[in-house]
């Protein structure tokens, strides 16, 4: 009986994890650091109290992170009886219908869309499986296709090798999104701005070292 168990993407779930965990957990220290040494001062005013609550919720964020991927991308294991997520297992024979591949609800501190496949079962429950979080994802969707879509037995099939070279796509086209919509253009934008807070309120107290910091 063949079983198909999933592998994170090892640069894009944990490279990614361990990158932003370690930037806003170091922004978050900066800006605790920076508070603390403000407040200690005797001239310090109310508007320096709002730099160490701002670190705490980058911290926050931090931990929030690493919590959302893990959370959006449990181990899945399956085979042609049973479907197990996590912790959770059902039926094959209880999938409803299934949607091999769209932009997903990633939870994140908002929902912002991600491809993935959707499942759902008999009893309304909705299962999505993120691409980016695993490296063998089209395996899952090549089984739940075979399988629950056509009903037929699932045979993996052998790696072809692409040329790299051809050009496989002669009519293409380019997608944008909106940066003030994404996540990613609601990070940027977030930290351009704190960045440029520290700078206009605090420059005068910045080291050269601090300030060329902040600055890049």
């Amino acid at each position: 009986m063949t079983i198909v168990k999933t592998k994170r993407h090892p640069l894009k779930f944990y490279i990614t994890i361990i990158f932003g965990f370690g930037f806003f957990a170091s922004l978050g220290s900066l800006l605790i650091y920076i508070g603390i040494k403000e407040i200690s001062t005797e001239e310090s005013k109310t508007k320096e109290y709002l730099i160490p609550i701002i670190g705490l919720l980058i911290y926050f964020l931090a931990i929030w992170m690493v919590y959302s991927y893990y959370k959006n991308s449990p181990k899945i294991i399956i085979d042609k009886c049973n479907l197990k997520i996590g912790n959770q297992q059902f039926y094959i024979k209880n999938i409803k219908d299934v949607i091999l591949t769209g932009k997903m609800p990633f939870r994140f501190i908002f929902n912002f869309p991600m491809e993935g496949t959707a499942i759902l079962f008999k009893d309304g429950t909705e299962k999505i499986l993120f691409d980016d979080m695993y490296i063998n994802s089209h395996e899952i969707k090549s089984f739940l296709e075979h399988v629950v879509i056509k009903k037929q037995t699932y045979i993996t099939n052998p790696s072809i090798k692409i040329n790299r070279n051809k050009n496989h796509f002669e009519n293409t086209k380019t997608y944008k999104g909106n940066q003030f919509t994404s996540l990613r253009g609601v990070t940027a934008w977030s930290l351009i701005i704190l960045f440029a807070f520290v700078i206009i309120f605090k420059i005068n107290n910045l080291s050269l070292g601090g300030l060329v910091f902040i600055i890049i």
